[in-house]
């Protein structure tokens, strides 16, 4: 636990395989390793099976980068566990003294459907003193726009098709617009 820690971003969505396209877990999570590529400096360790079932990794030239993964097949196969969740804490490029970590799950709804709940916080460590830094500017990490723009997939929230491209309301269609915003099972913010 990280006492002082701060919430930065937070996201809960479905992911659903398209129609006729052969989408399967390892999909969500090759997507998530590959983020995770672009992020961290690595040797072969990132690239191992391990991060499809547990394990943990720590870059060797990368003090406070950490990889860890943990899975529980349940129901699944070793191949599309039940739950997979992935944690990647590393220091902040800005403020030496900062950590961030951002956690992933991935929670099997049925074959094809999966829920995607992802985490971003960040904290000063125990040993620093002096006056607050700046907060960080508010952002959500690439990952979601990956996930959602992910091949073969779509990403609900609720009955809501998530996009990550802003949804224009034409001259004509505010009647489809107000629809959305009092549908019940909408469950993320529209405006």
């Amino acid at each position: 636990m990280n006492f002082g820690a701060h919430l930065h971003y937070r996201a809960s969505f479905e992911l659903r395989g398209k129609q006729g396209i052969s989408s399967q877990w390892a999909d969500i999570v090759r997507d998530v390793r590959q983020w995770l590529l672009q992020k961290t400096p690595t040797d072969k360790g990132l690239l191992g099976s391990w991060f499809f079932q547990r394990g943990e990794w720590k870059p060797p030239n990368s003090p406070g980068t950490s990889i860890r993964v943990e899975s529980a097949i349940g129901e699944g196969t070793e191949n599309s566990p039940v739950c997979w969740a992935m944690r990647y804490e590393h220091p902040c490029n800005e403020v030496g003294s900062r950590q961030w970590r951002t956690e992933v799950g991935v929670t099997r709804l049925s074959e094809t459907s999966f829920r995607i709940v992802l985490t971003t916080i960040h904290w000063l460590g125990p040993t620093y003193i002096g006056d607050e830094p700046p907060p960080p500017v508010l952002t959500s990490p690439t990952i979601v726009r990956s996930l959602l723009g992910l091949h073969g997939w779509e990403a609900f929230a609720g009955t809501e098709l998530l996009s990550s491209q802003p949804k224009e309301v034409m001259v004509g269609t505010g009647d489809q617009f107000f629809d959305r915003l009092k549908d019940p099972e909408r469950t993320c913010p529209i405006v």
